[in-house]
């Protein structure tokens, strides 16, 4: 599963010169490394739900928060209150962002060889335990909820049609 993480990591250096960069951008981030893996003719699906630190919620999403926010769709003024990963087909949660965000919050240096998590649902990072709730699993949450601003008439099409190739090659590999 190295080669996972190594395909996260390459994914993500292509942007950013820091872990800490992709601090509370995971959309984005789990968004270029399904790329990444895609390309590599990795299985993998895309999940999107909380997670909890230590117990705590890191998050305010649940089951209804997501309806929520799916039934009113794209809000430019609002950002998307969920975190999202990916699952590899042997259950394994790679989370290339939980680990820079910990980190900076607990005012800590991480380097690219830890910075990526790949690990159990229910597992433990530098003494913190880290329990992930799948909600939804796809794009639809992609596709109606994170949609970045572009000229008026622009996004929308074009962050729906690059949702369904992104869907579409998914559903291809994971067949």
């Amino acid at each position: 599963m190295t080669d996972v993480v190594s395909a996260a990591r390459r994914a993500l250096k292509v942007y950013s010169l820091e872990p800490a960069e992709w601090e509370k951008r995971c959309f984005t981030a789990v968004n270029l490394v399904s790329l990444e893996l895609l390309s590599l003719r990795m299985k993998h699906e895309i999940v999107v739900g909380n997670i909890e630190v230590d117990g705590r919620p890191y998050y305010a999403t649940t089951q209804a928060s997501l309806q929520t926010e799916l039934d009113a769709g794209y809000d430019p003024i609002l950002t998307a209150n969920a975190h999202t990963w990916i699952e590899m087909p042997d259950g394994k949660v790679l989370d290339p962002t939980i680990i820079p965000t910990l980190a900076l919050r607990s005012i800590l240096h991480v380097k690219w060889s830890d910075a990526i998590y790949l690990g159990p649902g229910e597992g433990q990072w530098r003494g913190r335990t880290l329990r992930y709730m799948p909600m939804l699993r796809g794009l639809e949450y992609y596709r109606h909820v994170v949609i970045s601003a572009l000229p008026e008439g622009v996004a929308e099409d074009f962050m729906k049609r690059r949702a369904d190739a992104w869907a579409d090659d998914l559903a291809a590999l994971n067949r």
